[in-house]
């Protein structure tokens, strides 16, 4: 009985990690995030120092061209392009099945 806990736990923990080509297309495309904060930047946001937050956000902007002036909090919508989206129980799993 213990082989075949110790036997099921290395077949899992073989397949639990993604190698090859799978695993470098989990990688992001930060050369694409760069250009977007530095167009981001020159644009909207006259070159002023950007928080963490706020250089993720600008980073996964979808059309930063199309932005006319900085995002005004609580009162301006965002096009983003997110690269993953976490969720955790199963209304989530119905809401990546829904979109």
């Amino acid at each position: 009985m213990i082989r075949n806990q110790q036997a099921l736990r290395n077949v899992v923990r073989r397949y639990a990690t993604a190698t090859g080509p799978q695993a470098r297309a989990s990688v992001p495309n930060y050369e694409l995030f760069n250009q977007r904060l530095t167009k981001a930047r020159s644009t909207i946001l006259e070159n002023k120092p950007l928080t963490l937050a706020q250089k993720i956000l600008y980073a996964h902007l979808h059309d930063v061209s199309s932005m006319t002036s900085a995002p005004v909090p609580g009162e301006s919508y965002l096009k983003l392009s997110p690269d993953r989206v976490a969720m955790q129980d199963a209304s989530a799993q119905m809401a990546i099945l829904q979109f």
